[in-house]
């Protein structure tokens, strides 16, 4: 899914950090805005920049209709602190997410999906494939009321 906009923070001429929003993956989220990338500059401390860029997506969001923000945090990364320092509230932990690998190549969960037309379940359609489960961690959702 595209960003619908982003937002960056400038340090001498350079992009420090930046934050892209798009509309919620999931329907049920609909009035909900969600930062779907945040990052700074590889090997760049920026203090406050994640509180800064979700001040401008706090108004941008606003000025669009939505009720909220919303963003994931994948727990093999990080623990969501930094959110929650810039106002957002964990309301969610998921259960671990999985993956499918040829052990080369990961792929996404939906590409071997049972084929009702073959009469297939999803086990089935990745052994033809020559694919595995392969498991992670969690995703968290933290969401700010606008």
């Amino acid at each position: 899914v595209s960003a619908m906009c982003a937002f960056g923070l400038i340090y001498k001429d350079e992009l420090v950090a930046a934050c892209s929003l798009r509309n919620a993956f999931h329907k049920s989220h609909s009035s909900s805005l969600e930062v779907a990338r945040f990052c700074t500059q590889s090997s760049t401390s920026v203090r406050g920049a994640l509180s800064k860029l979700v001040k401008v997506a706090k108004q941008f969001a606003r000025e669009q209709n939505f009720c909220k923000l919303l963003t994931y945090v994948d727990t093999r990364l990080g623990n969501g602190s930094a959110y929650e320092k810039a106002g957002f509230i964990r309301v969610e932990r998921g259960s671990p997410r999985f993956w499918w690998t040829d052990m080369k190549y990961r792929f996404n969960l939906f590409k071997f999906r049972a084929d009702r037309d073959r009469g297939m379940t999803e086990a089935q359609v990745a052994a033809e494939a020559g694919v595995v489960k392969i498991w992670g961690c969690s995703n968290a959702r933290y969401e700010m009321i606008l």
